[in-house]
């Protein structure tokens, strides 16, 4: 997000990834190759060449959303040059405004953008997204705020409920203040695998940002271009770390057992150096859900109600682990019970309301056979891929059968049955939309 208030732009963006070696680190400019500023980047371990966002002493910022992949026209390499992978680098080190970016992007085609958009803004309020084609959105904000996220900015139909509920929090009141933007980003943030690992708050107008690691946003580090920063460093050493990777080891080579041990072990401890929460408990269920490892994900989600009865995530993922152990029932009373303890959950929200009333929608998606199959989904692009968002239920022919309300508009979907893909034989998949994964599509006119 990107806000001005009173002559002051401050951007904030969540970054999302499924591990959690975040660092940031310094660069000065290079004598001889035309570099002015000094500039803070952020990225992930192994990360000098590319970053994944940062900004330059003059507050010029630059970030990228992954977006739906985009074909490059043939047209836009004419009379330019291939941009090498460390361009938006070199922009912060070149350019003190977005004007000064343009002059710059435009001797480049940039052929390595084609699954992300690139946002760029600076301290006058002026902004643009770009994408593998070229410059998409150009604009300027006097007091007001531009939201960007994983859909083409120029996109008039999205499903993206994190866009929707900052959208609904900065329409009943903009304040334009870090604290509201930490509040967005609070607001906005995952927490699943693939869940936001760090959030910042840059003011452009003052060359300052704050960080926070794991969405936790009573606890930030801040740095600015006036003080004398060290070199690279990673958030892990300024914060507590998230357990999952070692969660994963403990469970390969001593199974739940050894795994939940490891997990209340550190909770015990004062000192522990990991988060001890719901939701990291919560992050090994999804995860041994996404291996087929069903029983063992049941185990941990019960442990993790045990240990954290107040809390809705470590309910909701209960619900989710049964509905995969053909315990629909069980499952249906904790996704209640995760709406009794917080009514805002979104996930208990969406799966509870298919079983509340009648199947409904202008697109029907249907699946023959799987009798035995405990759960039958459609995952796609209409709602961000989430299991269980929708379900599918057994019609009077026998078949699984999904009903879809959807504006028009171009699809993508698979089925997931007992947390497995499966093509659809009526429509099969012919559009790779990641490497190695193909998926079905359909449109509404």
């Amino acid at each position: 997000m990107i806000t001005r208030k009173d002559g002051r732009v401050l951007v904030g963006n969540n970054e999302d990834w499924y591990h959690s070696d975040a660092k940031y680190w310094v660069e000065s400019p290079k004598a001889g190759k035309s570099e002015k500023y000094k500039a803070i980047f952020f990225g992930f371990k192994g990360e000098f060449t590319t970053a994944q966002g940062g900004m330059n002493e003059r507050g010029l910022f630059f970030d990228a959303t992954a977006v739906p992949q985009l074909a490059m026209n043939d047209s836009v390499k004419v009379g330019r040059k291939k941009a090498i992978h460390p361009i938006f680098k070199i922009i912060l080190k070149k350019c003190a405004t977005v004007q000064e970016a343009v002059i710059e992007l435009q001797h480049y085609y940039i052929p390595f953008i084609r699954k992300v958009q690139i946002i760029i803004a600076d301290a006058n309020g002026d902004y643009l997204v770009m994408n593998v084609n070229g410059i998409a959105e150009k604009g300027h904000l006097e007091d007001g705020y531009r939201l960007i996220t994983n859909f083409h900015s120029t996109d008039k139909n999205h499903f993206c409920y994190r866009y929707d509920s900052a959208e609904n929090r900065l329409r009943k009141k903009f304040e334009g203040t870090p604290g509201q933007v930490a509040e967005i980003l609070s607001l906005s943030h995952q927490e699943f695998p693939g869940a936001t690992v760090y959030s910042n708050v840059y003011d452009l107008t003052r060359a300052s940002v704050t960080t926070y690691y794991n969405h936790r946003f009573g606890e930030g580090l801040s740095a600015d271009f006036h003080q004398e920063l060290k070199k690279p460093e990673y958030l892990e050493e300024h914060f507590r770390r998230r357990m999952i990777e070692e969660l994963i080891h403990h469970y390969e080579k001593r199974g739940v057992n050894g795994a939940l041990h490891f997990f209340e072990l550190e909770r015990n401890k004062p000192d522990s150096k990991y988060i001890c929460d719901a939701e990291q408990l919560s992050d090994l269920t999804t995860r041994l859900l996404n291996r087929g490892k069903f029983p063992d994900a049941l185990s941990v989600a019960r442990r993790n109600v045990q240990l954290f009865p107040a809390s809705d995530r470590a309910n909701e993922q209960l619900g989710k682990a049964l509905f995969y152990n053909r315990q629909i029932q069980s499952g249906l009373s904790a996704y209640r019970q995760a709406l009794l303890l917080n009514p805002g959950n979104r996930w208990a929200t969406a799966v509870t309301r298919q079983f509340n009333q009648e199947p409904a929608g202008n697109v029907v998606l249907k699946l023959n056979g799987f009798p035995t199959a405990s759960i039958v989904n459609v995952a796609g692009n209409f709602n961000e891929w989430q299991s269980l968002q929708n379900i599918c239920f057994k019609n009077a022919s026998g078949e699984w059968e999904c009903r879809l309300d959807l504006p028009p508009g171009r699809y993508f979907y698979r089925f997931l049955v007992d947390g497995k893909w499966i093509d659809d034989p009526v429509r099969p998949p012919v559009i790779e939309i990641e490497k190695g994964f193909f998926v079905s599509e359909f449109g509404v006119p």
